[in-house]
């Protein structure tokens, strides 16, 4: 009954999201139909194939996912309601225009504090699951880089694996080691330049919860 514009991510995908205008009274099937066309060539598939998931957090009773979020890898959908009720329309699942309704300031836009209404998720996509006993660890290493992403250190490094990536007549870098000595913050550059939007960062650990990781 009323037009909407509703912007989605692509789980493991943080630079391909895009956004959709549907009425609020249309069906899940017809929004799901409708981000199938939007998708990039490389990601195309059947529409019946995408799984949608309402964007707010704790099961959709909490706030929205962020821009930022997005940004920074959202790698599964834990904590996220799946809209699986193809027949549903819109405004019963958390996507009437009321709920979607908002009025950024400049500083949220500039921020990325901006909602993200849908997380898709393609076929075959692989999921990596988050063991909450590390997420106080990565959640912290996320709100440092949330304010250091912009300082000279970081933009210098930035700068420097532009040009490493660019030089030509060299095969794709699929990825980027950082090497120095133990406690020296190599971890939290990688977080800096994730939230940048420049790279994902895979935090992989080796060992137990409540182990020394430095010496």
């Amino acid at each position: 009954m009323v037009e909407i514009s509703l912007c989605y991510a692509v789980v493991g995908e943080p630079r391909t999201g895009s956004g959709v205008k549907i009425d609020d009274s249309a069906r899940v099937w017809q929004l799901r139909e409708a981000i199938a066309q939007e998708l990039p060539d490389r990601l195309k598939c059947t529409a019946v194939e995408l799984q949608l998931f309402l964007g707010k957090k704790d099961e959709g009773r909490g706030p929205w996912l962020t821009r930022a979020e997005v940004m920074n890898g959202v790698v599964d959908t834990n904590g996220l309601k799946e809209l699986d009720d193809e027949w549903a329309p819109l405004f019963l699942v958390g996507l009437s225009e009321k709920e979607v309704r908002v009025q950024p300031t400049m500083e949220e836009v500039k921020e990325r504090r901006t909602p993200v209404h849908l997380l898709v998720m393609l076929p075959n996509t692989l999921r990596i699951g988050v063991d909450e006993r590390y997420a106080e660890t990565i959640s912290s290493y996320m709100k440092i880089a949330d304010r250091l992403k912009n300082s000279e250190e970081v933009e210098s490094l930035s700068r420097h694996l532009a040009e490493v990536s660019s030089v030509e007549g060299t095969a794709p870098t699929p990825f980027t080691v950082l090497e120095n000595s133990s406690g020296t913050g190599k971890t939290q550059m990688a977080f800096n330049l994730q939230a940048r939007g420049e790279c994902d960062v895979f935090y992989i650990v080796c060992g137990r919860p409540g182990d020394c990781e430095q010496d």
